[in-house]
């Protein structure tokens, strides 16, 4: 019998030690780091789920291997493929980010962002290519 794990593993080298970093994230931003190769940064709630997150099929009770293939550019192009435009703002209200619409262009993405700028009100907005 095996089990579904959802595992984050540098997109870099692999490595299964790789983490979300609390103190150095921001209400924006997660921030990665990986102590195996140093690959780390500021990145959208996205890009994280995107890059640093793989589900591996592991026999039940086994444990997380501390290595995983690194990312390859077909599994990133299929990502990109599938990607989708979101626009995003800000609610200083609740303090927390917002996804406001949901497009599969950039150029759609873009026109719905022009639209929802001129009402007034509107938070500060912004445009972020993420997975499907």
């Amino acid at each position: 019998m095996s089990e579904s794990k959802n595992v984050c593993r540098c997109p870099a080298c692999g490595s299964t030690r790789a983490h979300y970093d609390g103190q150095r994230s921001t209400s924006t931003g997660t921030f990665m780091t990986c102590p195996a190769c140093g690959h780390e940064g500021l990145f959208d709630r996205w890009e994280v789920t995107r890059d640093w997150y793989v589900q591996i099929e592991l026999p039940a009770g086994a444990p997380v291997p501390a290595n995983l293939p690194p990312q390859t550019a077909a599994e990133r192009a299929a990502l990109e493929a599938t990607a989708r435009w979101y626009v995003m703002a800000h609610d200083s209200y609740a303090r927390e980010d917002r996804v406001v619409g949901e497009y599969t262009t950039e150029a759609d993405a873009k026109r719905a962002l022009a639209l929802a700028q001129q009402q007034p009100g509107a938070d500060h907005m912004w445009i972020v290519k993420g997975g499907s």
